[in-house]
């Protein structure tokens, strides 16, 4: 699982993730909060997908991705599943 907290939409730099150093998982789970700790984006995304949107980035010794909307299209919504969830607690 990767999240982030994003309080400008429009910055692409808030969507970038931290490094991917494995591609050892079937899927990655990407949460997007807004600046209330609130769940504003998630998707479950197959690790193919996530790895053709990555970048190699020598300098950390791993993969960057950046959680674009694009991204989390090619995935399955888990936006509300996680909204809900989090309403429970």
């Amino acid at each position: 699982m990767k999240a982030r907290v994003i309080t400008d939409s429009k910055n692409r730099g808030q969507r970038q993730l931290s490094t991917f150093r494995s591609w050892d998982f079937d899927a990655a789970v990407i949460v997007l909060f807004d600046d209330n700790f609130v769940v504003w984006k998630a998707a479950r995304i197959p690790v193919k997908a996530v790895q053709d949107a990555s970048r190699s980035d020598v300098h950390v010794g791993g993969s960057r991705v950046y959680a674009t909307d694009e991204l989390l299209a090619r995935g399955e919504d888990w936006t509300e599943r996680l909204r809900a969830v989090a309403h429970l607690g």
